[in-house]
């Protein structure tokens, strides 16, 4: 059997209160807090720092390949893969690659890895998925958006939490999206972006994934997933039959915010780092298709590792004194 034998996580130290935001725009503000990268933190740099929690313990020579996705690569045109590959310390012939340019990427890097691992091409695959995205000032998307990272290490021994099985379906929608030109992320209409395209296309792969392996909401101890919001999240897998109050949880939605491709994976983590042996827990991911795993969580989760993971990063934060200074930081003004 293939499955996860190790996570990580990163949370910067730094978080903008939301209503700062809302208080330089004289608009209504969203609850919470959202994690904030330093001016001289990025996608990879926050990648490395997951992967360093991943492997601890770890030999790093022991892994053969390493994926990183991202929509945020600081680079157009250099493998950001090898550079962390390089400061985690890993064997020079091992493969790296990058993925990029969907929501989904972090989710496509774990179905390429379990792959890698079950085919026998690879014995351990790190993935480590990061986000900095930028929304546009006064809009939701700024106070939404948070920054992050998550690194999981697929193989076959000491696992974890087992791939029992996994869905996959693409779906191509202009909903959300940011072409090579533009700075910050564009949407389309809010009803027509949820209700043609999220709502639509995740019920109908959870549901779908259901069917594949017999199962039902019922068989489930914990639902991860991502979701433009947690409202959102809660309309689809009410629709297909889960207890949103109880089965979905690790959402980091209000203290880190929406981390995009990273955003699942460091709830899954965050999952983790509480799950017991024999819960099984969904998978679900979003952007332009949806990508399912099933997950069953083994006697190694005891393993104890001193990891910082989720936990350990959300009890370590300071407050941005003032939102200018977010401005300044992500080079929006001098």
């Amino acid at each position: 059997m293939v499955g996860i034998t190790s996570y990580g996580a990163y949370v910067p130290y730094y978080r903008l209160s939301r209503a700062k935001i809302a208080e330089a725009w004289e608009s209504v503000p969203l609850p919470g807090e959202k994690a904030v990268a330093n001016y001289d933190e990025d996608s990879l740099t926050m990648a490395i720092a997951a992967g360093m929690d991943c492997l601890t313990a770890i030999n790093p020579k022991s892994i053969d390949r390493l994926y990183f996705a991202s929509t945020t690569s600081p680079y157009k045109e250099k493998q950001s893969a090898a550079t962390i590959a390089t400061a985690l310390d890993l064997d020079k012939e091992a493969l790296t690659v990058d993925f990029s340019n969907s929501l989904r990427c972090g989710t496509n890097a774990m179905a390429a890895a379990a792959d890698a691992v079950n085919s026998g091409s690879a014995q351990n695959v790190l993935v480590c998925a990061a986000e900095n995205r930028l929304g546009h000032p006064a809009g939701t998307m700024e106070a939404s958006f948070g920054d992050g990272a998550a690194a999981l290490l697929i193989g076959k021994e000491g696992i974890i939490a087992t791939i029992e099985g996994s869905y996959t379906l693409f779906d191509e929608i202009l909903d959300v999206w940011r072409s090579d030109k533009d700075f910050f992320v564009r949407t389309w209409e809010d009803r027509f972006v949820t209700e043609k395209g999220y709502h639509r296309v995740v019920q109908q792969a959870v549901s779908s994934a259901l069917s594949k392996y017999c199962l039902s909401p019922k068989d489930f101890s914990k639902v991860v997933l991502y979701a433009p919001t947690p409202r959102h999240g809660n309309i689809v897998f009410k629709a297909v039959g889960f207890d949103t109050k109880i089965q979905i949880q690790g959402n980091l939605d209000n203290t880190v915010g929406n981390t995009g491709s990273a955003s699942a994976l460091m709830s899954l983590v965050a999952v983790l780092e509480e799950a017991k042996a024999g819960e099984r827990i969904l998978l679900a991911t979003y952007g332009s298709g949806c990508d399912v795993f099933i997950l069953k969580v083994t006697d190694e989760v005891n393993r104890g590792i001193n990891r910082r993971g989720v936990k350990g990063y959300l009890a370590a934060k300071k407050e941005l004194s003032s939102y200018q200074r977010y401005l300044r930081w992500r080079g929006l003004i001098d």
